[in-house]
């Protein structure tokens, strides 16, 4: 897996993995702010492991896709 020199990895390099929230963030090219706030309002599945938050790409990316059809 590469990250383009700007921060950005592709989402389809990173669905079958767990990311943290900057991992996060820099795969859906939002702030982490914004992950937050997402997962506050419970638009996006969160994994938390102890007291840090993981996300399943794949799930994420579903979860997006289907609130956006909505």
């Amino acid at each position: 897996m590469e990250a383009m020199s700007n921060g950005y990895i592709p989402a389809e390099e990173r669905v079958d993995q767990l990311a943290n929230t900057n991992e996060l963030a820099q795969i859906l090219n939002v702030t982490t702010r914004t992950i937050g706030n997402l997962v506050q309002k419970r638009r996006i599945p969160v994994l938390k492991v102890g007291s840090l938050n993981r996300f399943n790409v794949q799930r994420v990316l579903e979860s997006l896709e289907k609130k956006e059809a909505k």
